[in-house]
Formats: C-alpha cells, structure tokens, sequence
C-alpha cells in the first residue's frame, strides 16, 4: 500500500489517493477535504479508464452516488472530509503504462450564485501492478504450457541474481508470480492478469555464465501480453 497523496486541489477542495494491490485489482481510496468554512455542493469525480481497464466504486457511503465512471457527493461542509472507494482492474490486454484520465468538479457557493470548478488528474498504472501470483500445481503448469502459445525466450545478464531462491525470491517481490517449483538451477512461475484471469508462465534456468546470466522463457496466449512481461522480466532480473 502506498501513502494518500494530492493528486488534486485548488485551495478550497483537495484530493488525495492512496493505493494497494488488492487480490481483485488496485485499490484506490479517494478522499476530499473540504478546505474552507463554507460548504461545496455537487463534488464530483470523474474517471475515464482506458480500453484496457475497468472501475468498480463497490457501495458508497451514504451521501455519494456512483453514475457510470462518475461517483457524486451531494455536499461537503466546511472542514469536512469524505472517503471512498475504487477497485481498477484488466478487461484487456494490459499495455506497459495505463493513463487513467480524471477530474474533480464542484459547486462553490459565493454570493449566492453557484460557481463550477474544475480540476484536472490523471493516474499511471504500470503492467507490474496488474500481474497477480496464480497458485498451480507442477503438472498444471505443465498442462498449460503448450497451451500458451506466444513464447518470449531470453537472455538476461545480471549482477545480483545467481541461485534458484535469490530469482524467485526478486520474481515474486517484483512481478507477483506465484512460485511453482525449483529443479536444480530451473525455476518455474505462474502468474495472472487481475480482472481478465490471463495466465503468464515463466520458465527460468539460473547461474548461467557463472552465475551471471539468467535464461528466461515466457508464455502467454498474447504476443503484447509475452512482450510486456519479456520487458519486465529484464527489468527485474538486470544489473
């Protein structure tokens, strides 16, 4: 989980989110501080997801309305803070960075008139946020394997991984693949794609080259999917 940080806010609203990689998808947790004595009507948010991506806001508190991508605060007193929340997860292909376009909107009353405001957001996600580990067994994987067509195969030169434990131990810290067994210097892991339920295989063969390359093997049933996760493999494992 991460810290609640403004993503937005003008001197009388400001916006926080804070962020977790939930077993279902990435948690955000908006909250809006009214900043000012007087209260704001109609404080709106707008999300607008990517093809790639989903938003579920689940129920709201009393107060808020969700209609499509937009979830609506009736009033926000003076001082006054409020919470929600907002599951993002994969109904496609998920590409190496997601844009999540957005924007908070409120009614200001100044005089007796209302005046709108806006403010303008955006939140990245990255590929390594919507990989989730997928628990198989070693002849599940092995079932799977041909299945899984869009084979990435190579070579990663590497200062910090040498041995089978020290590879799964930075797999799973940094792409969340889930450990499925260890055969002398093979190791192999097993993954998903949250909301979409896409599976990822990886095959590894460690020490190489005195220990100074790692041999990897992805499988997806998509060439963009094998890609990206090709990509942060040599991220992960490299110098």
């Amino acid at each position: 989980a991460t810290a609640a940080v403004a993503v937005a806010g003008d001197g009388h609203l400001q916006l926080k989110a804070a962020t977790s990689l939930d077993p279902d998808g990435i948690r955000y947790t908006f909250t809006y501080a009214n900043q000012v004595h007087s209260p704001l009507r109609q404080v709106t948010l707008h999300v607008e997801p990517p093809a790639q991506l989903r938003v579920d806001y689940g129920s709201l508190p009393a107060g808020m309305e969700a209609r499509g991508h937009r979830v609506v605060i009736s009033q926000l007193h003076g001082g006054q803070s409020a919470s929600h929340g907002a599951l993002v997860s994969c109904a496609d292909t998920p590409t190496p960075q997601m844009r999540v376009a957005g924007f908070v909107s409120y009614l200001e009353d100044r005089m007796g008139a209302n005046e709108p405001r806006n403010l303008a957001f955006h939140l990245t996600i990255l590929m390594d946020q919507v990989l989730r580990p997928k628990a198989v067994s070693t002849a599940q994987f092995g079932e799977m394997w041909p299945r899984h067509a869009s084979q990435r195969k190579f070579t990663v030169a590497t200062k910090s991984v040498s041995t089978p434990a020290r590879y799964m131990e930075v797999m799973e810290e940094k792409l969340h693949l889930a450990p499925v067994q260890v055969i002398g210097a093979e190791c192999i892991m097993c993954g998903s794609i949250v909301g979409s339920g896409v599976t990822v295989l990886v095959h590894a063969k460690v020490g190489l080259n005195n220990g100074s390359a790692v041999e990897v093997t992805v499988r997806s049933p998509d060439n963009r999917l094998s890609d990206n996760v090709q990509r942060l493999c040599m991220q992960a494992l490299g110098p």
